[in-house]
């Protein structure tokens, strides 16, 4: 079979919106529906039908994103827009993806949100003026990714705020009563004798333990991860959060994540409350 023809400059520019907006459901954050409903009219003002936007959801960008949702600190705030594209692009027109066993759980993780997108759809043509399935008027198009706060940190800051975080996480669970246990290396420590180890610890992963069952666990990206951050996970239930370096600390959004507000999380998450 001979390669796909690459897609227009008209198409690139038609499917850019709509590539971006997809992504956001591979992130590793809570889908909204208000979420949910700004896709839908991002995804109503492309004019593409619904069974071409399921096309280009489950070929051109699931197969770049899925493996996000089952990464153990995966992107939240959004991927690079020149990279999905790129990537993307490429799958444009091209044969269906293999079948991957990991690509097939995570998609099974988003198919809640799949169907209630497609469910948005129809009342997203009908806001715009469109036909199902036909061309739609095009609105103003709201910034999905904000990158600005991820580009003043360094990856050493990262990596120093998370050795003091650990520091925090073995203290507070000693005053807690709960085990403070190491759940992974970095990969770059693994394979140490292939190339120079520089971070500041070999710990990629933690769990704080009670009973010998685990209740939270904290984890910072690996080095070869481009969006890196930290992420802290109850363990049970689907409460998590996601830090990223700033110039002084960990940030939890905008506002700095310190010891205090650490301990709070860990007296709720012993409550059940959390």
């Amino acid at each position: 079979m001979p390669p796909p023809a690459p897609l227009s400059d008209a198409e690139l520019r038609r499917r850019r919106p709509l590539w971006v907006a997809l992504s956001e459901l591979w992130l590793d954050q809570e889908v909204t529906e208000d979420d949910l409903r700004r896709i839908a009219r991002v995804a109503a003002a492309s004019g593409y039908s619904t069974d071409e936007i399921s096309d280009i959801h489950w070929r051109e960008v699931a197969p770049v994103v899925a493996g996000n949702l089952l990464a153990v600190a995966g992107a939240w705030s959004g991927f690079d827009e020149d990279w999905l594209c790129e990537q993307a692009a490429r799958r444009a027109g091209g044969r269906p993806p293999r079948l991957n066993l990991t690509r097939l759980w995570a998609g099974r993780l988003l198919t809640s949100e799949w169907t209630r997108l497609l469910a948005l759809l129809p009342p997203a043509r009908a806001e715009q003026g469109g036909e199902a399935g036909g061309p739609a008027r095009l609105l103003p198009l709201p910034r999905l990714l904000h990158f600005s706060h991820m580009a003043h940190a360094t990856d050493g800051q990262l990596y120093a705020q998370w050795v003091e975080l650990l520091g925090w996480l073995e203290a507070e669970a000693a005053a807690r009563g709960l085990a403070f246990q190491k759940v992974a290396d970095f990969p770059d420590y693994i394979y140490r004798m292939e190339r120079p180890y520089d971070l500041p610890t070999t710990v990629m992963s933690v769990a704080l333990t009670t009973g010998g069952q685990p209740l939270l666990v904290a984890a910072a990206s690996p080095r070869h991860v481009d969006l890196k951050g930290v992420s802290l996970r109850l363990m049970g239930g689907s409460k998590h959060w996601h830090l990223h370096a700033g110039q002084r600390g960990l940030l939890e959004g905008k506002r700095p994540f310190t010891r205090e507000r650490l301990g709070l999380l860990l007296d709720g998450a012993l409550k059940g409350v959390a």
